[in-house]
């Protein structure tokens, strides 16, 4: 992540940079995603991400729509690819969800579309399938 301040930084948006940061690492812990099988490609992937967002211009109309996509997106998919990497037991697994879709959905309270692409990239991580997670 410091790779990705340090970019923000350079750049002028640090603080948009670090909200992507933030927003990433707390939404991650709750509602798992794909893993990279290395973690060279982890750290490039996850600071891109991080990166990108305060550079995409959205229409502010359009983030409404995006964060109700991502709602259902997290509504359906979330927690994914977390067992065998998650610390916790399976039974708090609908509770993680919900904090994911509140999390989300907090986004049409704050309008932001840093948030909105950041909700986004995240979403689109819960759609892969991890070959490594134990199927139940």
């Amino acid at each position: 992540y410091s790779i990705a301040l340090l970019i923000g930084i350079l750049a002028g948006k640090a603080s948009g940079v670090a909200i992507s940061i933030i927003t990433l690492i707390i939404l991650r812990a709750i509602s798992g995603g794909y893993h990279f099988k290395s973690s060279t490609i982890c750290i490039v992937v996850t600071a891109l991400v991080a990166v990108i967002p305060p550079f995409i211009r959205i229409p502010l109309e359009w983030n409404t729509y995006i964060t109700a996509i991502n709602i259902l997106l997290f509504a359906i998919f979330s927690p994914s690819n977390i067992r065998g990497y998650a610390r916790m037991p399976e039974k708090y697994f609908p509770l993680m969800k919900v904090a994911s879709v509140c999390i989300v959905a907090s986004n049409l309270i704050f309008k932001s579309p840093i948030l909105s692409i950041i909700f986004c990239f995240q979403a689109l991580s819960l759609l892969v399938p991890d070959q490594k997670e134990v199927r139940s």
